[in-house]
């Protein structure tokens, strides 16, 4: 009877533990995604040459990434998780423009953040 209630408290506790809440997707930690220390970091590596404030009205389609408000929008529409996924080429220019795909795991940190409602923290 002993081990019967000491082997239900160890599963139990397997249980609770295994399903803690620590998203990590393919080794890609996502649990916590923040914009100033994890979004923007990307954006500027990836996507300022091009959609930063100095340079978004010559080179960047009127899209300044740079301002958070603009952002927003761009996010709001849709067109920006499918430029940087590549997920509709017919439809969104693939972005960045001439260059790589951005890291998988850096999409998924984007894509739990905009799943978040995109907050600016």
């Amino acid at each position: 009877m002993r081990k019967n209630i000491l082997l239900f408290i160890t599963c139990c506790f397997i249980l609770i533990i295994s399903s803690c809440k620590y998203e990590k997707i393919d080794g890609c930690d996502t649990a916590s995604v923040k914009y100033g220390s994890t979004i923007k970091p990307i954006l500027q590596n990836s996507c300022y040459s091009c959609h930063g404030q100095s340079q978004f009205l010559s080179n960047g389609a009127g899209y300044n990434l740079e301002a958070y408000d603009s952002l927003k929008q761009f996010i709001a529409d849709g067109r920006f998780l499918k430029s940087i996924k590549w997920s509709d080429p017919d439809n969104v220019s693939t972005m960045p423009k001439g260059g790589t795909k951005i890291a998988d795991c850096d999409i998924s940190k984007i894509e739990k953040w905009i799943n978040d409602g995109y907050p600016e923290n």
